[in-house]
């Protein structure tokens, strides 16, 4: 009627492997979809006023006071 807790447990730890490489695949798509814009924003902030000047901004235009 009942079935032993240990044979459940193994179950689920069977579950758990087989769904590892669909959560591998998750996570480095998730990576690679967040890192670009995440160094995108850490160098922008950065050299923001270096990469201003080397372009020829206007402090105006470049702080959206027009």
């Amino acid at each position: 009627m009942f079935t032993d807790v240990g044979q459940k447990f193994l179950q689920f730890i069977g579950a758990m492997i087989d769904f590892l490489p669909v959560f591998a695949i998750l996570m480095f798509l998730l990576l690679l979809f967040f890192v670009k814009p995440i160094q995108r924003y850490y160098y922008l902030h950065k050299y923001s006023e270096q990469f201003r000047e080397k372009f020829q901004y206007e402090k105006k235009k470049w702080l959206g006071q027009l």
